[in-house]
């Protein structure tokens, strides 16, 4: 890529707003990079970023410019399945080398993406730069100019399972996974590493998710597990009885594969990138932390 990367900045999901995007395009500036935007970039329909026509063609706006080195969705909410058709015909009839970045509801495209044989970056999107750490920014626009992206680690935690895999990296928002069970977004689980992150959902739903993931076999093709952040979950007036973690761990810790909690990824602070589709190592020790590496 170029030295000075051109990103698109573009809203598959809910609309573009001034008040986070102005800020957003002022620090890309500040650290190097030129942003450009889509004719209707400020579209809206009701919680869309326009219609669902013209929420494909700012996309495809931005993938047929020469010039553009990446694709940044501004935010996640809902919409982005609904033209996820679209953009993988339009991906595999017109491939090129652009970098697709974001996460929660960009889980669809990630999915997609891999599916058709494209890298992407899980990470922040311009709603978050305000409220995100300053690396969670700065990794991404320092792979953009032509930087290696560092894996990831995170401290011991007592519902990791020892082990050491390698596989590709694919995953996202378990809920959106979720949804995209037996569609064509659905990345490849065989010999996978997945990562999956959540926010805002009530205790019982992330058990309902994991027997899916269970009962469908999901959890029997992959390599490794890796669990981000799950945030501000919710429970019953009659407690589910356990947290998160400890739901998830229930389903994993006699899968035999490494499973590493408690990343730095998802939706929080610290929300560092990762590079879906790419090969990595797992390595999960009882005694130290977990490392997530890239291959070559």
């Amino acid at each position: 890529m170029s030295h000075t990367p051109t990103i698109a900045l573009v809203a598959t999901a809910r609309f573009a707003e001034e008040s986070f995007c102005i800020p957003a395009i002022q620090r890309l500036n500040e650290m190097g990079c030129n942003v450009v935007l889509p004719p209707n970039f400020y579209a809206s329909d009701n919680q869309f970023g326009g219609s669902d026509e013209i929420r494909f063609k700012n996309f495809r706006w931005a993938w047929d410019q020469t010039d553009v080195d990446a694709i940044w969705i501004v935010r996640g909410g809902y919409g982005s399945i609904r033209i996820a058709q679209e953009i993988k015909q339009l991906i595999r009839n017109k491939p090129n080398d652009k970098v697709l970045i974001g996460y929660s509801d960009v889980t669809a495209l990630h999915g997609l993406f891999q599916r058709c044989g494209f890298y992407s970056i899980h990470g922040t999107m311009p709603v978050n730069f305000g409220t995100n750490t300053p690396e969670s920014l700065e990794r991404i626009v320092d792979f953009l100019k032509g930087n290696k992206l560092p894996g990831l680690s995170a401290t011991r935690n007592q519902f990791n399972s020892p082990g050491v895999a390698s596989g590709h990296l694919v995953g996202g928002n378990l809920s959106m996974l979720y949804s995209m069970q037996n569609t064509p977004y659905m990345p490849e689980l065989n010999g996978a590493i997945l990562f999956i992150e959540d926010l805002d959902e009530y205790l019982y739903h992330i058990d309902r998710m994991m027997q899916n993931l269970k009962h469908s076999g999901a959890l029997d093709k992959i390599a490794g597990l890796v669990v981000g952040q799950l945030s501000d979950m919710n429970d019953n007036t009659v407690p589910f009885g356990k947290n998160a973690n400890e739901i998830v761990f229930d389903y994993t810790k006699n899968l035999g594969i490494p499973v590493a909690f408690n990343f730095p990824f998802g939706h929080c602070e610290n929300n560092l990138p990762l590079i879906h589709g790419a090969q990595v190592n797992l390595r999960v020790s009882s005694k130290e932390s977990a490392i997530l590496e890239y291959v070559g």
